[in-house]
């Protein structure tokens, strides 16, 4: 016997909201999705989390999805949640107009033209760099650490002479 959804019971239009949507359309307006075995796999699409290797998977046949970055997962709902940190009610009316298609997708950023894009890299190549050290010059290290440096070698040659591991000393 099959139990009904909780959701079902406290929300029935929620959880005809919820059958009608398909979770990856949904998702893959955020974030580029690609198939990975079952899953479709990729980059965390909620915020706070930025990453550079994919660790969000969305399941199509359970229409759940985990972000193994985050640790956060659910199901269509708790994504807009935390997509957008709104309440329950609102989540279920961002996934209505998704479904209505009153909800245009996020405008992605063009790609500047290619004279742009290497006019901007000229720029950056003749900027000064960053120095990767300190600029200003160390103090000098106390003589007492020459002197560890050096018992702590001889102590090395030393034990390599007792075990008769003599080829360093060629050459």
């Amino acid at each position: 016997m099959k139990l009904p959804d909780p959701l079902s019971l406290r929300h029935p239009d929620a959880a005809s909201v919820k059958a009608s949507v398909d979770l990856v359309n949904y998702i893959a307006q955020f974030t580029r999705l690609r198939l990975g075995g079952r899953q479709y796999v990729g980059l965390c699409p909620l915020p706070g989390h930025r990453e550079r290797h994919p660790s969000f998977q969305v399941d199509a046949t359970r229409q759940i999805f985990y972000c193994h970055g985050c640790q956060r997962g659910g199901d269509v709902f708790s994504f807009v949640m935390y997509q957008r940190g709104c309440g329950f009610s609102d989540a279920v009316r961002e996934v209505v107009r998704f479904i209505l298609g009153e909800v245009t997708a996020p405008k992605a950023r063009p790609a500047p033209p290619k004279a742009a894009r290497s006019a901007s890299w000229a720029q950056r190549r003749d900027e000064p760099k960053p120095a990767l050290f300190c600029p200003e010059p160390r103090p000098p290290l106390p003589p007492c650490f020459f002197d560890a440096a050096d018992l702590a070698a001889e102590a090395v040659v030393s034990m390599l002479v007792q075990r008769r591991i003599t080829g360093f000393l060629k050459g």
